[in-house]
């Protein structure tokens, strides 16, 4: 469920249905929101485990871009790929 910390603006019962239901459910449900601390979602965040994410970074996207590329059968210069990220 994406965006999870915004479901409480405009709708009712929304977070308490998702909690019910991870508490209910053997299947794990992945859970995406922007802002962990918001009061609003503290008592889904208690059942969940937390994990983040981090931006990568540019020098390392322009290699996998690199790869991929490679992969294809194509090529590209660091300098552009750079420019491209």
């Amino acid at each position: 469920m994406d965006e999870v910390d915004g479901m409480s603006s405009g709708d009712r019962g929304g977070i308490t249905a998702i909690v019910e239901m991870i508490k209910n459910t053997k299947i794990p449900i992945i859970c995406i929101c922007n802002d962990r601390q918001a009061q609003k979602i503290r008592s889904l965040a208690r059942l969940c485990l937390d994990v983040k994410f981090h931006k990568p970074d540019k020098k390392v996207v322009a290699q996998k871009l690199k790869s991929i590329l490679e992969l294809e059968g194509g090529s590209g210069d660091n300098f552009a790929l750079g420019l491209l990220v």
